[in-house]
């Protein structure tokens, strides 16, 4: 009668929540809480099948907040001359008089019935806290009594049938989650190893590689150099923090939209590393206008000075609960940074093909894993994942 009467009454299936897609499965465990309010409906209407509640004026719904329900002819509460108004917590007394009262369902499987006289007229009644009797049909008695006692362990039941069904949905969702989980690990961890799946970076080797020719070209570069290399080295690791957070997710959406912003990252270090190697690139092979475009636009990003990443990697270490609203933080500035790599010309001018067979040789002087092609058609037709803030609030 449960399952059918919540089917009935909010269209969920509670004998086939496997059935169930993971998107809408978080949405029917908040209307079956909502259900467990729905007790006294279902008790009155549904258990009790001869009991109803008689309908009464707008004005009493306003006052009590209730709903109108039918009442049937054959229930103990047609035979009332004053209104007993069934409401969500209370039994409300309605006589348009001061001693309007109401009572909890709990308290009233307390009260005491017995015989009074009211007007010469023998009702069976029980006696509120202000001393009022409520009368009723002596015949009917027995009806209430037993109507009312066995309330508080009724609802104890329906409340126990619905935790269960309450914790049948959260056991759903974490084994949903945890197998998106493992497929989104997987994805990005092919080795399963536990490190993300990144490239190299090959660019500190390349400097280290060149370093007498770049000296001779002029000594500062160097250190420019290294502060790239070492941003690049942060960024790795502080794209690893936030893989390792995967596991830390709550749900799917807040999962997606982590998986999301790692996948953001790879494709922002892939850029790093394929600029900076061309940077180095254009530098030996003499192409000065290339190197100037890549290295004033590092240098507007603030790349030569670190001090953002490592203040990433610092909260990333300690943050625990507040770990969303940094990778928000991430996720706008690095959004910037992708806009401003987008807007590099060199990638599409006519010297290009010959700049691509300079950094093809640096990659192959240093036995790089790198292919050119392979990464720059990567870091071309990625789609970069649209956060969705409200996903991590």
């Amino acid at each position: 009668m449960i399952e059918k009467f919540i089917k009935n009454k909010i269209s969920i299936d509670l004998l086939n929540l496997d059935a169930v897609a993971y998107d809408d499965l978080e949405e029917i465990r908040n209307q079956i809480v909502e259900c467990i309010d729905l007790f006294h409906e279902y008790y009155f209407t549904v258990e009790n099948t001869k009991v109803g509640v008689r309908k009464y004026s707008s004005n009493e719904q306003k006052t009590i907040n209730a709903t109108v329900r039918t009442m049937y002819n054959d229930s103990p509460f047609a035979c009332l001359e004053n209104g007993w108004i069934l409401g969500n917590k209370r039994i409300h007394f309605c006589f348009n008089s001061p001693q309007d009262f109401s009572l909890t369902y709990s308290e009233m499987s307390n009260v005491t019935w017995h015989e009074v006289s009211v007007f010469f007229n023998k009702k069976c009644s029980f006696c509120n806290p202000s001393g009022f009797y409520v009368g009723v049909d002596c015949n009917r008695m027995g009806e209430f009594q037993e109507l009312f006692k066995h309330f508080p362990s009724s609802q104890k039941k329906w409340q126990e049938k619905l935790n269960g069904y309450i914790e049948s949905v959260d056991k759903l969702l974490r084994d949903k989650l945890s197998d998106s989980k493992t497929n989104f690990l997987s994805e990005l961890d092919k080795d399963s190893n536990g490190e993300i799946d990144m490239i190299e970076n090959d660019f500190n080797k390349i400097i280290v590689k060149n370093q007498k020719k770049i000296v001779e070209i002029d000594r500062s570069y160097i250190q420019q150099f290294v502060r790239i290399s070492n941003y690049i080295k942060t960024k790795r690791a502080n794209t690893q923090r936030i893989f390792d957070s995967i596991n830390s997710t709550k749900n799917q959406k807040e999962l997606e939209a982590r998986v999301g912003l790692v996948k953001n990252q790879i494709h922002l270090y892939e850029q790093l590393v394929f600029h900076s190697i061309s940077m180095v690139s254009a530098l030996l092979s003499d192409d000065m206008i290339t190197f100037y475009e890549i290295y004033e636009v590092f240098d507007k990003l603030g790349i030569y000075n670190s001090n953002w990443e490592n203040e990433v990697s610092k909260k990333l270490t300690g943050i625990g609960n507040k770990l969303n609203s940094l990778l928000i933080a991430i996720d706008n500035l690095e959004n910037t940074i992708v806009n401003e790599f987008s807007n590099l010309s060199y990638i599409t001018s006519e010297s290009f093909s010959s700049l691509q067979h300079s950094v093809d040789d640096q990659l192959k002087g240093i036995q790089s894993s790198i292919s050119v092609n392979n990464l720059l058609n990567g870091i071309q037709t990625y789609q970069l994942y649209k956060l969705n803030k409200k996903l991590l609030c």
